[in-house]
């Protein structure tokens, strides 16, 4: 426990909430510590007279419904308080609704964790509620709730008006109606920066609801689709909300399995995109061709700084073509290329596109079958870093390289202040 004690037993507990009641903290750390019913009660009663603390983590606390409303009934009176992570705490519908009354009347919270509780879709839809009126809030974490899809459709009604940046429902069952209903919400919404919606099964129908609001909004910076069965039809979707979309700076899609059509359709929206910066579209079977077309649109893309491309399988051509796209790129700095399967032709694709990319700062491509007989591609490689200024991390690990391929890199590598090789 950080703060003036280690422990809730005894006189050390008791302390703290003198020390609370006397203003005597602005950060208290209590996670992990099963606190009794009479201690949450003594913990909220110190917070309705405090005005210091602003900072209060109960992370794993067993806190339950009753713990819950004793917290919610001090955050109705309390001032100071600015960050409340309550995570992990079997909290239910009961909790869920109380802390969402208290969230009517609390005007300085800005920042609410209670990921892995169990408020169901009665705790979202009244969380939900409690948003139209409540105009602090800044962050609302509620991951692994069971909200349901009834609970997705609830945040998307007060979408219009709710004063929330970011937003994350991660792992919580909404379904292609309650991603349909939420991304059909970003039309209107003008607050939210972020937007977490991972393994919610949202499906092809959430895919392209998110794609047509993203079209018309012009506010949100990161959307997260990570694992939501888009398929072809929803990546597609999205690659065509890309190229009218100007706000949006990072996106998640890995896991989705979009195929080489889906990798072909981000290639053709990066072409005309100008202000994506973070593209993920790891572990969805891009292959070739869909390497071939983002490295086609990286030739001309002028604003995506970081791509990962991981666990595709890319082969010899797809890796030659992300390569040859660096030789005129002016602006990425990450590339990530890991489990792979670009060969020692694509990995002396690199070291030629190494000697004349002059921006790129970090290159994965560990486990990607770069070694040979020769050591072409390790040779290819050193000699690319003999003159190369920009890169700083190159991560090459599980690629079979040789005494002597190894030997080569390490040479120059350990040349390079600064530069960090992974071999």
């Amino acid at each position: 426990m950080e703060g003036s004690t280690d422990s809730t037993e005894g006189p050390s507990f008791q302390a703290l909430m003198d020390s609370l009641e006397a203003n005597g903290e602005a950060e208290l750390d209590i996670s992990e510590h099963a606190l009794e019913p009479l201690q949450v009660v003594a913990l909220a009663k110190a917070l309705e007279v405090n005005i210091t603390l602003q900072f209060l983590k109960l992370t794993f606390c067993q806190l339950g419904d009753e713990g819950a409303k004793a917290l919610a009934n001090a955050l109705k009176s309390n001032q100071s308080l600015l960050c409340l992570s309550i995570g992990m705490n079997g909290i239910g519908e009961e909790g869920g609704q109380a802390l969402a009354k208290a969230l009517e009347e609390n005007s300085k919270l800005q920042k609410l964790q209670m990921p892995f509780n169990q408020l169901g879709d009665a705790g979202g839809k009244a969380l939900a509620c409690a948003l139209k009126s409540n105009k602090s809030l800044r962050v609302l974490e509620v991951s692994s709730n069971g909200l349901g899809a009834d609970g997705g459709q609830a945040f998307a009604e007060v979408m219009e008006c709710s004063a929330l940046q970011t937003l994350d429902m991660s792992d919580n069952q909404l379904g292609g109606v309650g991603g349909k209903a939420l991304g059909s919400a970003l039309k209107s919404n003008k607050s939210l920066l972020e937007l977490n919606v991972v393994n919610n099964c949202i499906g092809a129908e959430g895919g392209q609801a998110f794609a047509e609001g993203l079209e018309g909004n012009s506010t949100l910076q990161k959307l997260v689709v990570t694992n939501n069965q888009l398929g072809v039809a929803g990546a597609q979707a999205l690659a065509n909300g890309l190229k009218t979309n100007k706000a949006l700076l990072e996106l998640r899609v890995d896991s989705n399995s979009i195929g080489a059509e889906g990798g072909q359709a981000f290639g053709k929206a990066l072409a005309e995109n100008s202000t994506l910066q973070n593209l993920v579209l790891e572990n969805n079977q891009l292959g070739d061709a869909g390497g071939k077309a983002l490295g086609s649109a990286l030739e001309s893309n002028a604003s995506l700084l970081a791509l990962y491309v991981n666990s595709n399988g890319i082969g010899a051509e797809g890796g030659q073509a992300l390569a040859n796209a660096l030789k005129s790129n002016k602006c990425l700095l990450e590339l990530n290329l890991m489990n792979n399967n670009i060969g020692a032709e694509g990995g002396q694709a690199f070291g030629k596109a190494l000697q004349e990319n002059s921006t790129l700062q970090k290159l994965s491509m560990m486990d990607n079958q770069l070694a040979d007989l020769d050591e072409k591609a390790a040779q290819a490689l050193a000699d690319a870093l003999k003159s190369n200024t920009s890169l700083l991390v190159l991560e090459v690990r599980f690629n079979g390289f040789g005494a002597v391929g190894r030997q080569v890199l390490e040479e120059v590598g350990s040349t390079k202040p600064g530069f960090s090789l992974s071999l």
